[in-house]
This record gives structure tokens, C-alpha cells and sequence, in this order.
């Protein structure tokens, strides 16, 4: 089987490569980075296949990602590596499912995948109330909070969307899936609240930077 012997670390690699250069709307690049993923795994492999229908469903290439979600699905709770497309919570790929479902002609079963998440997450979202129960990560088939931020935005529910965010920027400095790139999250800003949100992540960021920045200088520049 192709990359069956691939090590874990190199997998890793390969796959993040993909993940930095999609974040990066780097699409000749992400192109390069999925044609070697193909190349060393196989078009089969079903994780190189959800990255692929993740990253063609942002680009609005749906009919594409939807012969790539095919060869993915089922698409698991989890998945290695953790990067956005390889799996179903931390990864997004809900979101993907939903609008790629939507956009082919699907729309009964986006509407069903929608509600139905939503529901679970919902409830999950309510027993947690102020504490962190709900991850910023994935934990077998629970919900997260990006999970259900993506999903809400997707669906238009702003302020669900919003409480979500406020969750995952509660419970991690800087929740990894937060891409205010991706285009359920662009749909967010204007709206007050996200838009503030917004704001405290560039906060974060640069504070996170100045940090790095005096840990370089005191280390001699090794870092």
C-alpha cells in the first residue's frame, strides 16, 4: 500500500505542508503540497482524500470536492495529523460535508447533517456552561467548540457562531481552528461581536510574537 511504511513524523509533515499553505490562500502551493500527498499515499488514502474535498470546498470547487469526500467517507471523529480536513470535529469537516452536500444537490441531507450536529452540539454547549468541558480539541465523538462555531457560522446563526468563539478563546490563547480566512468565518465579520473577537485574537497574536521576540533575544537568537 502507498506510504504504508511512511513514518508517522514524516506523514506529519507532508500533511501540515498542505494545512500551511491553504491557511495561507497559497493555492499553487496547496495544489504542489496535495499532488505529493497523493504521490506518496495514494489517491485512495482516505485522509489525503477529506483533505482534499476540505480544501476544494473552501476554494468553492465543490463539484471536485465532492468525488474527493466520496472516497473519503466515512469521515472519522478522529484522524492523525490534526489539521483541518482530516476529521469530523477539530477538523471541520462537517462544515465541508454540509456545504459540499448543499452546493451538488444534496440539499436534504446538508440540511439533515446540519440540524442534527447542531442539535448534539447545542446540548453540549449548554452542559458546559462557563467551564471548558466542551475542548478547544477533539475527544472521540464530542463536539468542540470550533466544531460548533464553523457549523453555526456555515448556517447563518451568527450569535451561536459567537458564543462559540467566546468558549474556545476562554479555553485556549489561540484555538488552532480559528481561521477567520475561511469563508463560514468571513461570513461573521460586520457583525459586532465577531468583530471584536476579531480584535482580541490580533491582540493575542502580537503578544504571543512579543514573547517569542524576548525569548529569541535573550536566548542569542536560537530560538
Amino acid at each position: 500500500m502507498p506510504g504504508s511504511r511512511t513514518p508517522r513524523a514524516v506523514r506529519a509533515h507532508l500533511f501540515f505542508a498542505a494545512e500551511v499553505a491553504g491557511r495561507q490562500g497559497d493555492w499553487a502551493r496547496l495544489d504542489e503540497a496535495l499532488g505529493k500527498l497523493r504521490g506518496r499515499f495514494g489517491e485512495a488514502d482516505p485522509t489525503v482524500a477529506s483533505v482534499t474535498a476540505f480544501w476544494l470546498t473552501v476554494r468553492d470547487r465543490h463539484e471536485e470536492a465532492a468525488q474527493w469526500l466520496a472516497r473519503a467517507e466515512p469521515v472519522p471523529d478522529m484522524a492523525f495529523p490534526a489539521i483541518l480536513g482530516t476529521y469530523r470535529t477539530y477538523g471541520l469537516m462537517d462544515t465541508a460535508r454540509v456545504r459540499i452536500y448543499r452546493a451538488t444537490g444534496r440539499e436534504a441531507e446538508a440540511g439533515r447533517l446540519a440540524a442534527e450536529r447542531l442539535q448534539a452540539l447545542r446540548a453540549q454547549r449548554s452542559a458546559t456552561g462557563t467551564t471548558c468541558t466542551m475542548s478547544v480539541f477533539a475527544e472521540g465523538s464530542r463536539g468542540t467548540w470550533l466544531e460548533y462555531a464553523s457549523l453555526a457560522a456555515n448556517e447563518g446563526l451568527k450569535d451561536d457562531a459567537v458564543d462559540a468563539l467566546k468558549g474556545a478563546l476562554r479555553c485556549g490563547e489561540l484555538p488552532w481552528a480559528f481561521e477567520p480566512a475561511l469563508p463560514w468565518f468571513r461570513s461573521l465579520e460586520g457583525h459586532p461581536p465577531y468583530d471584536e473577537l476579531l480584535r482580541e485574537r490580533e491582540r493575542r497574536i502580537t503578544r504571543i510574537r512579543g514573547t517569542l521576540e524576548q525569548l529569541e533575544a535573550a536566548h542569542g537568537g536560537s530560538l
